[in-house]
């Protein structure tokens, strides 16, 4: 489970970032439609939610860790911990897919309806070799 959840962490890390810059031009743009803005808000607030449901579930599925650099067998106390992740990260995965394949691209759909893109960065200047 360490290697899903690791990539749902940095999924989730990305989108959030993604729907900051999203808000930010929001709040840069004088004509916002108040859905845009609430859709933008909820997205933000998902993604708040489902990143803590993800750091809690992380805990269980990093158990292994401790289990390995026992000389012992597991505890029952880790085997419920494992058991638990197994019960929580599927779903947990799910969402955080479901935010990929379709709340953030109707977040996209809607700003770029609204006419706000979000900007690519401004150009590097070109070094010239001094004497050349």
């Amino acid at each position: 489970l360490q290697e899903p959840v690791d990539r749902a962490t940095q999924t989730v890390r990305r989108l959030v970032e993604l729907v900051a810059d999203a808000r930010r031009l929001l709040r840069d743009n004088d004509d916002t439609p108040e859905a845009l803005t609430a859709l933008v808000d909820s997205l933000r607030e998902e993604l708040g939610e489902l990143d803590g449901d993800l750091n809690e579930a992380a805990g269980d599925a990093r158990l292994q860790r401790a289990i390995e650099a026992s000389e012992g067998p597991p505890t029952a106390d880790q085997l419920w911990q494992i058991d638990r992740a197994w019960n929580r990260i599927p779903a947990i995965i799910e969402r955080v897919n479901e935010m990929i394949t379709t709340r953030v691209p109707e977040m996209n759909r809607a700003l770029n309806t609204a006419g706000i893109r979000t900007l690519p960065g401004e150009t590097i200047p070109i070094p010239r070799r001094s004497g050349g």
